[in-house]
């Protein structure tokens, strides 16, 4: 399957399409894009990039990293993401990391999936990574790449 951006990604169309209009919803600032996703990631088990995007907001929002909702949520990137290659293996690095609270590390592992996939996702998370810390030299960068 390919994402709105060309991206290859793991799933049913059915999540792909809920993909494409979470960041639709997300960057434009409508809808729920939580809601959007939470079907395909608790159905469609080959689906890595749905639970990751939840992971990474919910840390960002604030959620403690053993709350059971953001665990689940890792299992599901992890148990996912366990035969998958190139940019979606790379997100599961970078979801680990950022679970692990090395928030920065997840940042960088994220900059080096967009600036050799030139991946929307991982533009973005890694954007909102470094606004979070506050590196505002790594925000910039990554908004540049």
């Amino acid at each position: 399957m390919i994402d709105r951006w060309g991206q290859s990604i793991s799933g049913t169309s059915d999540s792909v399409e809920a993909w494409d209009r979470a960041w639709e919803q997300f960057v434009h600032f409508r809808g729920d894009p939580f809601a959007e996703l939470a079907r395909r990631n608790d159905g469609d088990a080959d689906f890595v990039m749905g639970p990751t995007f939840a992971a990474a907001y919910a840390v960002l929002a604030g959620t403690p990293l053993d709350a059971p909702s953001l665990v689940a949520d890792v299992e599901r990137v992890r148990q996912r993401g366990e035969g998958a290659e190139g940019r979606e293996h790379g997100h599961v690095e970078a979801i680990e990391l950022l679970a692990a609270g090395e928030f920065t590390a997840a940042a960088r592992r994220w900059d080096q999936i967009a600036r050799t996939e030139r991946d929307f996702a991982a533009v973005r998370f890694a954007h909102d990574v470094y606004l979070h810390v506050g590196d505002a030299d790594g925000r910039l960068a990554s908004a540049i790449t």
